[in-house]
């Protein structure tokens, strides 16, 4: 019983084939309107019939999953069956395509927020030095914050400026309303304002400088 199924589906695959063949060569050298023999794909051991259609009805029927059937024929239990499995196989062949295409695109958009990440780093520990070595005011950074120290916590940059130990960051920070935890980003207009106000004795000449700047 086995041997027969496998010897149906086989004979209906290569009718399928003779078809396909069949509609290239009627492309060629036919027109659509044009009717052209086709075998029954009915998938019955005994069927011979043809059927005749116009190039656009067997398209019609090819793109829409359909096969093509002799007057009163259906499809066979095995043809039924090999062709719900093939269709199985394409959506499951679909799902993993769908699925690979997603998981590029995570692993892409993982690399580019990495790589993002890595060059914030860097500049932070950069403006960092550039505050320890004096190429750099805390007051001019709080005026107008690079986009590497937005995401910056402000007590790690206080703590980075010469003279300014953690007693007196906290200091700065509990008298301008500022939590240890919050970045530059997150400082309100006023709190900031606080800050450089406070930070201004320390270098008064740079706060002028920069005022002459936005000037």
């Amino acid at each position: 019983m086995e041997g027969v199924k496998k010897d149906q589906a086989f004979k209906t695959l290569a009718l399928t084939e003779v078809n396909t063949e069949t509609l290239e060569a009627a492309r060629e050298s036919g027109s659509p309107k044009q009717e052209w023999e086709f075998f029954c794909e009915c998938g019955r051991p005994d069927c011979r019939e043809q059927v005749e259609l116009t190039l656009d009805a067997y398209i019609a029927l090819h793109d829409g999953g359909r096969p093509v059937l002799a007057k009163g024929h259906r499809l066979s239990q095995v043809e039924r069956a090999r062709r719900l499995q093939s269709d199985a196989e394409a959506l499951l062949g679909q799902a993993q395509h769908q699925v690979q295409r997603a998981q590029a695109l995570q692993r892409d958009r993982r690399m580019t927020a990495l790589t993002k990440a890595n060059e914030v780093r860097v500049a932070r520990a950069r403006l960092k030095q550039q505050l320890r070595e004096g190429d750099a005011r805390i007051e001019q950074i709080l005026a107008t914050p690079p986009e590497c120290a937005s995401t910056a916590k402000v007590l790690d940059l206080l703590l980075a400026v010469p003279n300014i130990g953690p007693v007196r960051a906290h200091r700065l920070l509990t008298s301008a309303g500022v939590s240890p935890t919050k970045t530059i980003a997150m400082l309100s207009e006023r709190q900031g304002a606080h800050l450089i106000d406070r930070l201004h004795s320390r270098h008064p000449e740079g706060l002028q400088q920069h005022a002459r700047e936005s000037g």
